[in-house]
Parts: C-alpha cells; structure tokens; sequence
C-alpha cells in the first residue's frame, strides 16, 4: 500500500506510526496532510488525514536533524509536523505542547506564506516548555 492510499482507505485514521520508513523529507507527508501537497481542501472539503491525532516518525531520516541541530533542529521538526497535521496531539510518543501547538497553527494560518526561518526566530524568541523530556505515553497502534 502506498502512502497516499491511506487518506483514501482509512478515512478516519487517528494514530499512525511510520517508524523506520525511510521518510528523507517532510514532503514525504504532503500526501497524508490536510494542510500540504496533495492534502487540503478539494471540492471545498478537506482532504488529507483530519483525524489524525498520533503520529510516530521515530527511526526515518527526518530525525537526526533534531539532535545535530539541538533546539533549532526540534523547532523546526516540531514546526514541519504540526503543520502538516493540526490536530496532532502526540508526536513520536510525546504530547505536544497545547501553546506551542497554538503558535505554530495560528501563525502559519496568519500567513501561510512567511518563511519558515521568520516563525523558527519567533518560536525561539519564546521561552519553551516543550524541550524538557516527557514520558512516552503508551500508544496502542
């Protein structure tokens, strides 16, 4: 099954794990995203996995970003992920932030046009909670 065929098939999808696929960029999810690519509003619905509520990418080349890079480099993951998929509530194991999850929403519906390094130099201008490690939580997928 391809990875586009999921939105098709599984409709309602609310937790999805893609650990150890192989995924080299986030426009690999542009398929999968209500936001993105393919994903979106087609005949004024969205498309896209709407429902979709976890999302595990551990193990893909989209990661090693986050600890060579330190906090920009989880900025920036965290950024692609949300806004890819808005209604994430936990990522790789991890709720994500409600304020964080927040900024990153309102800011790239503001202006879905900014550049990505104009909304990273806001995020990081904001003191985060985010960054300090939490438990995973037990994901039945």
């Amino acid at each position: 099954m391809s990875i586009s065929s999921l939105v098709a098939t599984f409709l309602e999808l609310a937790n999805l794990s893609l650990a150890g696929n192989q995924l080299g960029s986030f426009s690999d999810l542009n398929a999968l995203s209500p936001t993105t690519g393919r994903g979106g509003i087609m005949n004024g619905c969205l498309s896209g996995l709407t429902s979709l509520r976890k999302l595990i990418l551990m193990g893909n080349l989209l990661r090693p970003h986050v600890k060579k890079d330190g906090q920009m480099g989880l900025h920036n993951y965290l950024f692609e992920v949300v806004r890819r998929f808005p209604s994430l509530e936990v990522r790789d194991g991890e709720v994500i932030d409600a304020a964080m999850e927040g900024t990153i929403v309102a800011t790239v519906a503001a202006a879905p046009n900014r550049s990505q390094s104009m909304v990273e130099e806001e995020m990081m201008a904001k003191p985060l909670d985010t960054l300090s490690p939490q438990p995973p939580l037990p994901i039945g997928i």
